[in-house]
């Protein structure tokens, strides 16, 4: 018989579940101070409505404080929340190739030459020449570790680096004020006098225009969903700190983030250049002539379309590790037309495709049989997800190849209804009755997932998607590329293609960005902060295991109490 006993007053609710044996399940409420454990039988502890309604609420919905942009600024104990619409424009930094290495160092441009004017008060290790301002942190969401972690790094900024404007998103700076009110409410003790810090934040638009620096704590997927933030803008470098469950892309230990912000600051820091594969949809009217089925609306769509005047709807996203076609929760296998540079490579028959950066080499394309490559290596991937045909098999091709994929009908023989064995044609309304019922058996849909479900689509028959490396492709007449493509960076389509424009009419220095260095693609990709030559050798040891034990090593942040909150 399962028993809950009263075991005494502790500063947390933790009612433990029996999962195996003598295992349990901890869930912790923040919101009471009694403390119930799983034990020997004896008198049961009864809980009231509300104290057990607590148990089944999700902790990112226990929430004492809802946060609105229209609010601020508004201050908090000793925290200013302020509209980040207010900080100076975006500075970038410029990275320099070192003889002798494979890394790309990374400078800020001098105060002098950039700003003097907003550059603020500068302090901390003497470092008065970095121009580096806004900083964008991002966390790994609803997890005390990060949360603590992120805490002692926003203080060491605010202590060390006062001049430096600490930017986080609205849901961040939500759960910061939720846990002050909640920490308020629940200590008896006065409230201890602590350095007034002010933080900024907006809307995702608002901060991508802002970030100078990219910090993130957490695993390879915050990382993912923080650049996926830039999909139409140029990624600032990152810095990353491990704090998640896998961390392959992440170089430092959060023990030791003093320091590596210290070289990022100081321009002592070298950065591994990442591609990003660019990534064109088309979406043919739903209906048409050309036998393309309907497709249901999907509540889980995160693109936005652009509509152009033959009815076509165009999108245009970025992705860090992958782009995958798969046949989704449908029975029947996905059908796609692969072209590499205009000329027909294959018709893919399976689950699906992974079109892949080096950098997601390690990701789905490794677990599909696709091979490990170097981040420094150009090229694109190809790997087939449970093909029908055994002779479909992983292929790279250049970095600078077109990639076009085209949804087809699961069958070739399309037999016209429009007559019978040869003889008259039928009348109108048995001809379309036909009509639809061939095309129901031959209508396959395929679902598109960028970097796992960051941006996520479905697609029919006809549409097409055209992949192809952000850093540049080679354009080969009859590739078919569409023309708002190439049109597209003539006119500035997006923020990025605005910059560069911009900058190439003025022809004056940005943030360090100038219309020589913008060209050659200095900027484009992401730059990810890094610890040594070797980091990618020795992530790819840990990541599978070379000749150890899958154990984790990784030192957990200290959870001093006093860093609790900030």
């Amino acid at each position: 018989m399962r028993k809950l006993i009263k075991t005494g007053v502790q500063p947390s609710l933790r009612c433990c579940y029996p999962l195996c044996g003598r295992k349990s399940y901890a869930a912790s409420v923040q919101s009471t101070r009694r403390y119930l454990h799983y034990g020997q039988p004896t008198t049961p502890v009864r809980m009231n409505r509300q104290e057990y309604s607590l148990l089944k609420i999700p902790h990112q919905q226990r929430r004492a404080y809802t946060f609105d942009v229209s609010q601020l600024p508004l201050t908090q104990d000793d925290i200013t929340i302020s509209n980040c619409s207010e900080l100076p424009d975006r500075v970038y930094p410029r990275y320099e190739s070192v003889s002798n290495s494979k890394l790309k160092r990374l400078i800020w441009p001098t105060i002098s030459s950039t700003c003097p004017s907003n550059s603020g008060p500068v302090g901390g290790l003497g470092l008065a020449t970095s121009s580096l301002r806004n900083v964008f942190v991002m966390k790994k969401p609803y997890n005390h570790e990060v949360t603590v972690a992120m805490n002692k790094f926003i203080k060491h900024l605010a202590t060390t680096y006062p001049h430096l404007n600490i930017i986080l998103t609205e849901k961040v700076v939500e759960e910061i004020l939720d846990n002050k009110i909640q920490k308020s409410q629940n200590d008896s003790r006065g409230a201890t006098e602590k350095k007034p810090i002010t933080l900024f934040t907006g809307s995702f638009d608002e901060i991508v225009d802002k970030a100078d620096l990219l910090v993130t704590l957490g695993g390879d997927g915050t990382i993912l969903k923080s650049t996926s933030l830039f999909a139409g803008n140029l990624v600032p470098p990152v810095l990353s700190f491990s704090l998640g469950t896998l961390g392959f892309l992440l170089p430092y230990d959060f023990s030791n983030f003093k320091d590596a912000f210290a070289k990022v600051y100081s321009s002592n820091a070298k950065v591994l250049q990442r591609s990003r594969l660019e990534c064109h949809i088309l979406k043919k009217p739903q209906g048409s002539n050309t036998g393309k089925g309907t497709i249901a609306p999907d509540p889980s769509e995160t693109i936005t379309y652009s509509k152009m005047d033959d009815g076509t709807c165009t999108a245009k996203v970025h992705a860090m590790n992958d782009i995958i076609l798969h046949r989704g929760s449908t029975p029947h296998l996905a059908t796609l037309d692969v072209y590499v540079d205009g000329q027909f490579l294959t018709r893919a028959t399976g689950d699906g495709l992974v079109i892949s950066s080096p950098t997601g080499s390690t990701a789905y394309s490794l677990s599909a049989g696709g091979s490990i490559v170097h981040p420094l290596v150009k090229c694109i991937l190809l790997t087939p997800i449970c093909p029908r045909s055994l002779s479909f098999r992983p292929l790279i091709v250049p970095s600078t190849s077109h990639i076009k994929i085209k949804i087809q009908r699961r069958n070739n023989k399309f037999k016209d209804p429009c007559s019978k064995n040869g003889k008259n044609p039928v009348d109108e309304k048995q001809k379309a009755a036909e009509s639809a019922a061939v095309l129901a058996n031959q209508v396959s849909f395929a679902r598109l997932s960028i970097d796992g479900s960051s941006h996520v689509s479905n697609l029919a028959i006809d549409d097409e998607i055209h992949i192809v490396n952000e850093i540049g492709t080679i354009f080969i007449p009859g590739s078919n590329m569409p023309d708002y493509i190439i049109s597209g960076a003539k006119g500035g389509s997006t923020n990025m293609e605005k910059q560069i424009l911009r900058k190439l009419q003025g022809g004056t220095a940005y943030g360090g960005i100038t219309s020589g260095t913008i060209i050659e693609n200095e900027h484009k990709g992401i730059h990810c902060v890094a610890r040594s030559e070797n980091d990618w050798t020795s992530g790819i040891n840990e990541l599978l295991g070379f000749n150890s034990r899958f154990k984790e090593t990784r030192e957990r942040v200290n959870l001093d109490l006093e860093d609790d909150d900030l």
